[in-house]
């Protein structure tokens, strides 16, 4: 595999995994939630048991959540913050969202209150716009980013607009449940 010698590497690869369009309806309110552990990055998060997981990249660095049915889909990422430009969250979170608009057109943000992913603090962005992958559907979504001096770390969740409310609890039991490993 060959080495990464760009400083946004990581970024590019977490932004591929943001936008890759899974098939997905969210799981109904008090679904079982079925827990994903990764011991390559040391982190774990649960998700409606009903959804798939698939391993994402080479380093296994990153998971896409999804179930079958198609309008929605999370990925949780984390990776090392030695091959990035800052390891300031707000930072990191506009160079994901410079990168962003090649995979949303007429993107419109908001920025969100401060958070906490795992006892770790970042920001969130929430987003709308048109996907310029498949049918162009309507996407809404958000990023959390959140850093530590040694890890980045990047949510997202991101639903065919008209379905971002069903997908909400799913999402939400997510971003709650990420925890990095001891």
């Amino acid at each position: 595999m060959p080495s990464r010698t760009s400083a946004t590497s990581p970024l590019a690869l977490a932004l591929a995994f943001v936008v890759v369009l899974g098939l997905a309806t969210a799981g109904a309110v008090g679904e079982a939630m079925a827990t994903y552990q990764n011991d390559a990055v040391g982190f774990r998060v649960d998700h409606p048991a009903s959804w798939q997981t698939l391993d994402g990249g080479l380093e296994r660095t990153s998971v896409d959540l999804f179930d079958e049915s198609g309008l929605g889909f999370a990925t949780v990422a984390v990776y090392p913050t030695s091959d990035l430009p800052s390891t300031d969250p707000a930072t990191l979170l506009e160079l994901l969202f410079d990168g962003h608009v090649m995979f949303v057109e007429v993107l419109e943000t908001r920025d969100g209150d401060a958070i906490d992913l795992g006892g770790v603090a970042g920001v969130v962005r929430h987003f709308d716009g048109v996907s310029t992958q498949g049918a162009g559907a309507p996407q809404t979504g958000s990023v959390y980013v959140a850093s530590t001096d040694e890890l980045l770390i990047v949510i997202s969740v991101q639903a065919n607009a008209d379905h971002i409310q069903a997908y909400r609890p799913a999402f939400d039991a997510i971003v709650a449940s990420f925890a990095l490993a001891p």
